[in-house]
């Protein structure tokens, strides 16, 4: 489901401040655009900008490393909490 219509990156960049300041409704900040922002807006966006690709690519990873060690963090167990 693409985005723009002509493929223009003018158009995405429009879309997108639009989205950041929506008529009628509180505007919302880069980063809560990036987060709620569907798969499908993204790899568009990188279609355009692949160093955005690249960087979401980048945090994807990241995440996905954060939550894999703090899902270890919780489960291990130490010595000084099973003397406890």
């Amino acid at each position: 489901m693409p985005v723009t219509t002509t493929g223009a990156a003018g158009e995405m960049k429009a879309f997108l401040a639009l989205c950041l300041d929506p008529p009628g409704r509180e505007p919302r900040t880069p980063e809560e655009l990036a987060r709620v922002m569907p798969p499908y807006v993204a790899d568009e966006i990188a279609a355009f900008a692949p160093h955005l690709g690249e960087l979401r690519k980048a945090a994807d990873a990241a995440r996905d490393a954060y939550v894999t060690a703090l899902r270890e963090w919780i489960t291990e167990t130490t010595e000084s909490e099973t003397t406890q």
